[in-house]
């Protein structure tokens, strides 16, 4: 289940190694780009929304580098159980 933005992947060339069309949606609530957000040019394909390998990778080093650790919330998490 994710907790990002996900990606239609609507025509693109890189969907099939990109987190954010690959990963699994949550079935109650999941956001989406409403368009694709890559661009294919002169230049060619580019994509700040990409999350690939290195991009997974770099963040799980971020999070090591500064010591902390984002908790997995379980399945069935109830917000309201813990006040501020």
């Amino acid at each position: 289940m994710s907790d990002i933005t996900k990606c239609p992947g609507t025509d693109c060339p890189m969907r099939q190694s990109c987190k954010r069309f690959t990963a699994k949606a949550n079935e109650h609530r999941q956001s989406y780009f409403l368009d694709p957000p890559y661009h294919i040019n002169d230049v060619g394909f580019s994509c700040d929304m990409y999350w690939g390998e290195f991009a997974q990778s770099a963040w799980e080093s971020l999070q090591e580098s500064i010591g902390i650790t984002i908790p997995k919330l379980k399945k069935n998490y109830d917000f309201n159980d813990h006040k501020l």
